[in-house]
């Protein structure tokens, strides 16, 4: 049975501002466990927020460039 879920942003530990690089996924669009949705990037890393089973993404909260915080939803997602 296909299940929602929220897309946080990961707890990155004390930092500074994350921006949201870019959507690697679109609305509507397929992944696979561990595909790459978006990209994020702190003061002090570049890293990826990896699906955590497969699924189509359903909406988008925060948009390419925007900046977002630790635990923000930006986004849902129906796991198949």
């Amino acid at each position: 049975m296909p299940t929602e879920i929220e897309l946080k942003i990961p707890d990155v530990g004390q930092t500074g501002e994350i921006e949201l690089l870019e959507w690697k996924i679109p609305v509507g669009g397929q992944f696979q466990e561990g595909d790459e949705i978006c990209d994020l990037l702190t003061d002090k890393a570049a890293f990826s927020l990896e699906a955590p089973a497969a699924g189509t993404v359903l909406l988008q909260l925060a948009a390419n460039g925007q900046k977002v915080v630790s635990g923000q939803v930006v986004g849902k997602a129906l796991l198949s």
